[in-house]
């Protein structure tokens, strides 16, 4: 019988038990994988436990990658890479952007009579 107040785990093959909030269930097995039941609010809503985000790296005002894989729903922290890219690449590529908005501001114009 569970007293009240005090929170289930979930029961896994084998699992080291660690409790880290009263209002998840909680379980690090011992793959090292953690795993939370987790409950969805209105609107889709969904709190990450402190435990999960820290294990990966996720910290308050950060985005996550969701995507579905295999039926499933995996979060996954969006981590902007660090690449190499010459000047003259970066050069093209504004000069590129500038004269899409340029033929775009051009069409807005003419399609209002400026």
């Amino acid at each position: 019988m569970q007293q009240a107040g005090l929170a289930k785990a979930l029961v896994y093959p084998k699992p080291i038990v660690k409790l880290i909030n009263m209002r998840f269930n909680f379980t690090v097995t011992e793959r090292g994988t953690s795993r939370a039941v987790l409950r969805v609010y209105k609107k889709g809503i969904v709190a990450l436990p402190k435990a999960l985000r820290e294990e990966v790296g996720i910290k308050e005002g950060e985005e996550v990658v969701a995507e579905v894989v295999g039926g499933a729903i995996v979060l996954r922290p969006l981590k902007p890479r660090v690449v190499d890219v010459s000047p003259e690449e970066v050069e093209n590529a504004v000069k590129e952007e500038k004269e899409e908005w340029d033929r775009r501001l051009d069409a807005l114009r003419k399609e209002v009579g400026t």
